[in-house]
C-alpha cells in the first residue's frame, strides 16, 4: 500500500475549526487558476487572430499566382491556359484549384469624386465564400454562372454587375444598385464601360479595401481583346499554407519546362501569398514570441506560489515530519507526502483555470462580446481559436514542470532533525 498517497489524501487543507481552505492554500490555487486562465487565453487569442488574419490575406492572395516575367502591375500580359499547360500544373499540384484570373486597374468616377482601383476576375472554379462572408450591403453576384464566365452574349445584369469596398463607396458616395462610369486604359487608350454596384463589401484589411474590386471576367476579357482561354493570371489554391513553399518549387519546374518545350510564348512566374503578404505573416510570426513571453511568465508565478505554499505545509506540519521520522519514515517517502499534497493544490488550480479559461474562450468565440478597433486590428471583435491538443499540452507540462521543481522544497525536509523537531513542539 501506498502510505505516503494516503497520508497525503488525509491531510487537511482547511483552516482549523473552519470548511474553508489555509489563506495559503487558497492564494496558491487563485495563483495557478489566473496563470492557466491567461495562458489559455493567450494561446486561443493569438492562434484565433492567425487564423482570422490568415484566411483575409488568402481570401484576397491566390496562394499561388501565375503571372508572365516581364508583366507591370499596369500593364499585364496575357497567359494562354492550354490543356497540355494545365496538365503539367495538374502534376505539380494534384491537390489544388487551377483557376484563371485577371487583375486590371480601373478608375471609378462620379460627378465629383474619383477612385483608382484593380479590378479582380475569376474563372468558374474560383471560391467566393470569403468575399460572400465580407458582404455588407447588396448580394453577391453568380460570377460562377455561365453568363459570368462566358464571352458569349448573355445576361447583362450580371455581366455589369461589380463588387466594391465599403471604403471605396464611401469614398464615392455610392450605394448599392447605382452606376458608376469606369475608365481603363487598354493599349494606351482610354475605355469607358458603365458598371453597377451590386454588392459592398468590407473586410477591414485597409491595403486591400482601398483597392481591390470584383468584376466578371467575361467583362474584362472582352475589355482587354483576350481569347476565352486566356487570362493575365493563373491562380492556385485550395492547399495548406504549410505546403505552399513546396508547391511553389514544384510549380516554378513545371513552368520552367513549359517554356522549354515551348508550350508558353514567354517566361511563367510563380510567387506565393507567403510574398505578396509579406508583411502581414511577418508581423503575424512575431506573435509566437509574445506567446512564449507570457506563458514563461505565468509558469514562473504558478510555480512560485506553489513553492511558497509547499514551504508553508512543510513549516505548519514540522510535527508531523518529526513522527514521522521518529517511526522510522525514510526522508524520501516524508517528501512524498508533500509533493502529494502540492500536486493536490495544482490540480485543483487547474481544474478552476481549464473551467474559467475554456468558458470564457466559449462565450467570445460565440458571441464575440469583447470588440476590437478594426482600423488597428484588422478584425471587429478578438478572435479565439484553440485546439483540444493545445490545451492537453498545456496542462501536462504545467503539471510536469511544476512537480519536478517542487522537489527543490521538499529538500528542506532532509535537513529536519527528529529529536530537535519534538523537542522544539
Amino acid at each position: 500500500m501506498n502510505y505516503e498517497l494516503y497520508i497525503a489524501r488525509r491531510l487537511r487543507l482547511q483552516e482549523p475549526g473552519s470548511k474553508r481552505s489555509a489563506a495559503s492554500i487558497r492564494v496558491s490555487v487563485a495563483g495557478v487558476a489566473l496563470s492557466v486562465v491567461i495562458m489559455l487565453l493567450t494561446l486561443a487569442i493569438v492562434r484565433g487572430f492567425k487564423q482570422q488574419i490568415t484566411e483575409k490575406i488568402v481570401g484576397f492572395d491566390a496562394q499561388i499566382s501565375i503571372v508572365a516575367h516581364d508583366s507591370s502591375y499596369e500593364n499585364e500580359l496575357p497567359i494562354t491556359l492550354t490543356p497540355t499547360l494545365h496538365d503539367m500544373l495538374r502534376q505539380a499540384v494534384p491537390a489544388a484549384r487551377i483557376d484563371a484570373s485577371i487583375a486590371q486597374p480601373a478608375m471609378l468616377k462620379t460627378n465629383d469624386h474619383f477612385a483608382a482601383v484593380v479590378f479582380r476576375c475569376y474563372g468558374d472554379s474560383k471560391d467566393w465564400s470569403f468575399i460572400s462572408d465580407n458582404i455588407v450591403e447588396g448580394n453577391l453576384p453568380d460570377y460562377t454562372s455561365s453568363a459570368a464566365t462566358s464571352d458569349a452574349s448573355g445576361n447583362d445584369s450580371i455581366k455589369n454587375a461589380i463588387v466594391i469596398s465599403k471604403t471605396i463607396a464611401d469614398e464615392l458616395q455610392l450605394s448599392v444598385g447605382e452606376k458608376i462610369p469606369t475608365i481603363f486604359i487598354v493599349d494606351n487608350r482610354m475605355r469607358m464601360r458603365n458598371f453597377v454596384v451590386a454588392a459592398i463589401y468590407e473586410s477591414h484589411i485597409s491595403d486591400y479595401d482601398k483597392t481591390v474590386a470584383f468584376a466578371p471576367i467575361s467583362t474584362l476579357r472582352s475589355l482587354l481583346g483576350l481569347a476565352p482561354n486566356q487570362s493575365t493570371r493563373l491562380e492556385i489554391s485550395g492547399l495548406s499554407l504549410d505546403d505552399v513553399p513546396e508547391a511553389q518549387m514544384e510549380v516554378h519546374y513545371a513552368l520552367s519546362n513549359a517554356y522549354y518545350i515551348g508550350e508558353t510564348e514567354t517566361i511563367l512566374h510563380a510567387q506565393s501569398v507567403l510574398q505578396t503578404g509579406a508583411i502581414y505573416f511577418n508581423w503575424l510570426e512575431l506573435l509566437d514570441a509574445n506567446v512564449v513571453v507570457i506563458i514563461l511568465l505565468m509558469s514562473a508565478i504558478s510555480i512560485f506560489t506553489l513553492v511558497a505554499s509547499l514551504f508553508i505545509l512543510i513549516l505548519e506540519r514540522v510535527n508531523l515530519i518529526g513522527t514521522l521520522k521518529t517511526l522510522g519514515s525514510a526522508n524520501v517517502s516524508v517528501r512524498k507526502i508533500f509533493i502529494y499534497v502540492a500536486a493536490r493544490i495544482l490540480l485543483r488550480g487547474l481544474l478552476i483555470g481549464n473551467a474559467i479559461g475554456l468558458a470564457i474562450i466559449a462565450i467570445q468565440y460565440y458571441t464575440h462580446i469583447l470588440p476590437l478597433d478594426p482600423e488597428s486590428y484588422y478584425i471587429s471583435f478578438v478572435p479565439v481559436s484553440i485546439t483540444i491538443w493545445q490545451v492537453l499540452t498545456l496542462n501536462i507540462v504545467a503539471v510536469v514542470s511544476a512537480m519536478a521543481v517542487m522537489i527543490i522544497p521538499s529538500m528542506v525536509i532532509t535537513r529536519m532533525q527528529p529529536a530537535r523537531i519534538l523537542r522544539f513542539e
